[in-house]
């Protein structure tokens, strides 16, 4: 959630020092449910586990490891307030070691229900089986640090479940920040590879030409690595927001491309090959498609004016992504086909070349003529439904 405040905010900036303060604590919160929690099985179970969870490591610099938890607390670890009067001590909820005879396994339990900060803290208060675990992180460890520990941690909770009645749930901000993370990242290793693998179809249907595509995909990825690498200039990060932009920059650089390839093609079969084809290419195309970049990124560059840092920094990102991908991807075809040549990388039989396809279009574009009336009663009607509408949009605070 941090992407989302200004950290240059008087009240942002007090909330840290508040923190930093008196919350600089970050913990890992582990409910178990099992069978009996004040069995004698089950309270060495859970001090075992705790000693496993103090021996878990993260690396640091130089290559030396540090202990990633630096405390436990469970009801085989904490200590339970005895006394009377003006007379009190501090002594183990369960001794060591951990006793077996049950009236003795009965006392403890009375104790733990008996003690409010025991109860209210470690106990579920509507379940007899359910019981927390608390684990401190060791200060000082950093986002990938943090993440490799919880990694560790899921790990062992499934080690320690493994042939016992006991389920473990793992939670607390530095599991769900992990999580974030983590979910954003497995969303771009998917996405971004669905939209390469229909990027390359929808280019090879339209060219006919493995090596027109080939190097179609590698402009595209010149394109989304300047943009992403954007991100780093302007001290952003992958987020929420920023998640957007390599679908963005696939999309505007594939259209970029196709129009560049099907120009190229139709030319090609009203002239000669060489520099001249590609400069009448190129010079037809160059105003409407750097229009069209522009106010592309003139869209993007709006939301620069959100006072929220993420949608700014996307949209400071995303503007120059734009002109960026439009550099990109006019410098590199404009070498490709006067090193190459339009027959290598657009085929005489493609569809950017189909009659066909072109009478289509003509057909299109003469329907829209011939029933502009209807269409833009249409365009009224629909638009009229979508402003009865607007009233019935609601602002989800989930993020």
């Amino acid at each position: 959630m941090e992407v989302f405040h200004d950290k240059d905010d008087p009240r942002w900036k007090e909330m840290r020092a508040v923190d930093k303060r008196f919350v600089n604590v970050i913990l890992l919160v582990i409910a178990f449910q099992t069978d009996a929690i004040f069995s004698h099985e089950r309270l060495v179970q859970l001090r075992t586990l705790g000693k496993k969870i103090l021996r878990v490591e993260v690396s640091a610099t130089q290559g030396k490891a540090l202990a990633a938890f630096e405390d436990v607390t469970s009801l085989a670890t904490v200590d339970d307030l005895q006394g009377s009067d003006m007379s009190f001590r501090n002594t183990p909820l369960v001794p060591d070691p951990v006793p077996r005879a049950k009236t003795e396994l009965q006392r403890i339990s009375r104790r733990a229900r008996n003690n409010p900060l025991i109860r209210a803290n470690l106990l579920s208060m509507s379940r007899d089986d359910v019981s927390l675990i608390s684990v401190r992180f060791r200060p000082g460890l950093d986002d990938a640090q943090h993440s490799a520990a919880i990694a560790k941690m899921r790990a062992l909770l499934e080690s320690a479940s493994r042939g016992t009645p006991t389920r473990y749930l793992l939670g607390g901000q530095a599991v769900a920040e992990a999580d974030t993370a983590s979910y954003q990242s497995a969303d771009l290793g998917r996405f971004v590879p669905i939209v390469y693998v229909l990027m390359i179809f929808l280019l090879f249907l339209f060219l006919r030409r493995a090596l027109g595509t080939a190097i179609a995909v590698a402009m595209t990825f010149c394109s989304l690595v300047g943009a992403t690498a954007l991100l780093v200039v302007i001290g952003s990060s992958i987020n929420n927001c920023s998640a957007m932009l390599p679908p963005v920059t696939i999309t505007l650089a594939t259209a970029l491309l196709l129009h560049y390839f099907s120009e190229l093609g139709k030319n090609s079969l009203a002239g000669p090959e060489g520099k001249s084809l590609v400069r009448r290419t190129v010079g037809e195309l160059l105003a409407p498609v750097l229009m069209g970049a522009i106010t592309t990124a003139i869209g993007f560059a709006s939301l620069s004016v959100s006072e929220i840092p993420a949608v700014r920094e996307f949209g400071i990102a995303a503007g120059l992504g734009m002109l960026l991908t439009f550099v990109m991807t006019t410098l590199i075809f404009t070498l490709a086909a006067s090193r190459i040549g339009s027959q290598r990388l657009v085929a005489s039989h493609s569809i950017v070349l189909s009659p066909r396809f072109h009478g289509l279009l003509a057909a299109l574009a003469e329907f829209v003529i011939r029933r502009r009336v209807a269409l833009l009663a249409a365009g009224l009607l629909f638009g009229g439904f979508a402003a009865a509408g607007f009233g019935r949009i609601v602002v989800d605070m989930d993020t």
